[in-house]
């Protein structure tokens, strides 16, 4: 991403976004708008007056969920300027987020093979939710990957195309990582990402798989996350992720920019999701990527 980037005004901005949604394919439109979006956000975040750790979690999932907002039509060009719609998501986004956080209770005990109090935060329904009974970590770690490896059989192995299962292993283990950090209320930091990595390991083929046939495997990606973390403790956020595939791709053109990697990440759950019973993505999965309303 251009670090000299500049705010468009809102007619700018509003007409940018206009011209994105009437030409969904179009990749420069909408990298152009993922820019400005990640740039309305940094503004917009620190005057909405939320407590550190809301304010953390705007500027975490404002992005992407703004994104999702716009990309399925919530934005009505006619309602008025898209920073004005922006601000009051954003806001509402925040609201939620807060709520969210009022509600969780539990402590996540640190540490695999220790029991989970009732319910661990981010994720309560997963681990005591009557049916499921009461989950050690070390159980819900061996459900969750038989669930993976479940849905892995019925897929095949796309060949010069995106391979959507190597994205999911890829969020699902960003999502672990940010969640852990703060259900403990710590910094992401390489304890956390092992910590996350052991809940859902990959196997040995899996960590040899490549989003796409000219990007690193996914043990390279995620070991180069890793590295980064030491210097920088937001190293795990969607444009990180992005700069890190671009660097390592074997292609210099291949850059992988952060609207393509959202849409991306959607798809990738969407299909995941489809493959599987809907009550089990539910309980073990769709709580790492919270829906906001």
């Amino acid at each position: 991403m251009n670090g000299n980037e500049e705010q468009m005004s809102d007619r700018e901005l509003s007409e940018l976004v206009t011209h994105a949604l009437s030409a969904p394919d179009d990749r420069v439109l909408w990298d152009r708008a993922a820019r400005q979006i990640i740039l309305l956000v940094e503004e917009k975040a620190p005057a909405l007056h939320f407590n550190a750790r809301v304010l953390h979690e705007v500027r975490e999932g404002g992005v992407s969920h703004l994104f999702e907002q716009v990309s399925q039509g919530k934005w009505n060009p006619r309602g008025g300027h898209f920073r004005g719609w922006a601000w009051r998501v954003l806001k509402n986004f925040g609201l939620q987020a807060a709520r969210d956080m009022q509600s969780r209770h539990a402590d996540l005990r640190y540490g695999p093979g220790t029991v989970l109090s009732d319910p661990p935060d981010p994720c309560s329904e997963r681990w005591d939710s009557g049916s499921h009974g009461h989950w050690t970590w070390k159980e819900a770690s061996h459900h969750c990957r038989r669930l993976l490896d479940g849905v892995a059989l019925g897929l095949k192995q796309p060949k010069g195309q995106i391979n959507y299962f190597a994205v999911f292993l890829l969020e699902l283990r960003r999502a672990t990582t940010t969640s852990f950090a703060k259900a403990l209320h710590v910094s992401v930091d390489g304890d956390i990402a092992e910590y996350a990595a052991d809940y859902v390991p990959w196997h040995e083929h899996e960590q040899r798989l490549r989003i796409r046939e000219e990007y690193a495997t996914l043990s390279e990606i995620w070991s180069g996350l890793v590295n980064r973390l030491a210097d920088h403790d937001k190293a795990l956020q969607m444009r990180d992720l992005c700069e890190l595939i671009s660097s390592q791709a074997h292609d210099p053109s291949a850059s992988l920019s952060v609207a393509s990697m959202i849409k991306l990440s959607q798809r990738a759950r969407q299909q995941i999701c489809d493959r599987m019973d809907p009550q089990q993505w539910e309980t073990w999965f769709a709580h790492w990527w919270p829906r906001r309303g």
